[in-house]
């Protein structure tokens, strides 16, 4: 009997370190309405870990060569924005999540939440609401935090 087929990851999901400077820069860009861009000392210090430049120009080169990044010469300096918006990515990042972990089912992935011992308070009648929402016809609400 063979083993059940390995189910990959989306080779366009991010790594733990490059998600930390799409959000960095996913940060910047909310913060001001806005694809305004960085440079890389900037994009840098926006970091919650410190890294070295050329560590975070070395990935920002990648971020482009993956789609996730785009930039534009200024003087002599690159700009970086963000080429994947973050809804965007978090839509991909939850489909491969659900694919891989729960067998594709939603039900699975709420069940999962719903039991999680670390669920704050008020997030169940959070999540019911949203699936009240869902449903054809329903009146829509505004998200209370």
């Amino acid at each position: 009997m063979g083993r059940p087929p390995r189910t990959e990851a989306d080779p366009r999901l991010l790594t733990p370190t490059e998600l930390e400077i799409m959000q960095a820069i996913w940060a910047q860009d909310g913060a001001v309405g806005g694809a305004v861009g960085g440079t890389v000392a900037a994009i840098a210090a926006a970091l919650p870990q410190e890294r070295a430049y050329t560590t975070v120009a070395t990935l920002l080169a990648i971020l482009e060569s993956k789609g996730f990044l785009e930039s534009t010469r200024e003087g002599n300096r690159l700009i970086y924005r963000a080429a994947t918006p973050r809804p965007a990515y978090e839509q991909r990042a939850l489909r491969d999540m659900l694919e891989r972990l729960f067998g594709g089912s939603p039900s699975a992935l709420l069940r999962a939440l719903v039991q999680a011992e670390t669920l704050p308070d008020g997030e169940r009648a959070r999540l019911q609401a949203m699936l009240d929402d869902a449903r054809p016809g329903a009146p829509r609400r505004t998200e209370e935090g």
